[in-house]
C-alpha cells in the first residue's frame, strides 16, 4: 500500500481518489474549499461536486496541500487545467524531487497555449510526468463502473510502476510513450 496524494477536490480528483482507495492506498484528497473537506472527512460524500456518491471508507480530506504531498509514492493532479499552473506553483515546495506526478486535466493553457506536461515542466522541474486522459466521466469513476483511460509516460519502467498502482479489472490504464498526443486527443475529447 502506497501512500498517494490527490491534489485537486472536484469531481474528477474525488472519483480519482476513489480509485486508488479501492487499489488499498492511502489516500490525501487537497481541496482548496472547506465545505469540501469537511463534508468528505464527515460524510463521506463530496457535497459540493459529487453530490450522492458515497466514497470508500479511508479517503482523508486536507486545505493544507504540504499534508498532501508529504510522504506521497506519487501525486495525482486534478484542478482545472486553467489552474494549474497556480495549483502547481503552490505544491512546488512540498514536492520532493523526483516523486511523478500525474496529470489527469484535459486542456491547453489560456494565453500560453501550453499543454499540462509543459505547464508541469515549468512549475515542478523536480518531478517525474505523466499524463492521464481518456473519455472518462467522474460520476462513473466514483461509484466503479468500468472505464478505460490512456497513461502517457516518457519512462517505460515508471509508466509501469503508475499503471499497476492506478489500474484495475474495472479502471483498466493502457500504457503509452506519447505524451503530447494524449494530451491533445483528451483536449479534443473536451
Amino acid at each position: 500500500m502506497a501512500r498517494i496524494g490527490v491534489i485537486g477536490g472536484g469531481a474528477f480528483g474525488t472519483a480519482m481518489a476513489c480509485v486508488v482507495r479501492r487499489q488499498g492506498h492511502e489516500v490525501v484528497l487537497w481541496a482548496r474549499e472547506p465545505e469540501v473537506v469537511g463534508s468528505v472527512n464527515s460524510k463521506r460524500e463530496n457535497a459540493v461536486f459529487l453530490r450522492g456518491v458515497t466514497l470508500p471508507e479511508g479517503i482523508v480530506a486536507t486545505g493544507e496541500m504540504a499534508a498532501a504531498a508529504r510522504g506521497s509514492e506519487f501525486v495525482l493532479l486534478v484542478p482545472p487545467a486553467q489552474h494549474m499552473r497556480a495549483v502547481t506553483a503552490s505544491l512546488q515546495p512540498h514536492l520532493a524531487a523526483g516523486t511523478p506526478v500525474v496529470s489527469c486535466s484535459k486542456g491547453i493553457e489560456r494565453g500560453s497555449c501550453a499543454l499540462m506536461s509543459q505547464v508541469l515542466a515549468d512549475t515542478l522541474p523536480q518531478a517525474r510526468i505523466a499524463i492521464l486522459s481518456g473519455p472518462s466521466f467522474a460520476a462513473e469513476i466514483a461509484i466503479d463502473l468500468p472505464a478505460g483511460v490512456t497513461l502517457a509516460c516518457a519512462d517505460p519502467v515508471l509508466g509501469v510502476r503508475l499503471e499497476e498502482a492506478i489500474g484495475s479489472a474495472r479502471f483498466r490504464v493502457y500504457l503509452s510513450d506519447d505524451v503530447i498526443g494524449s494530451q491533445v486527443s483528451g483536449v479534443m475529447k473536451n
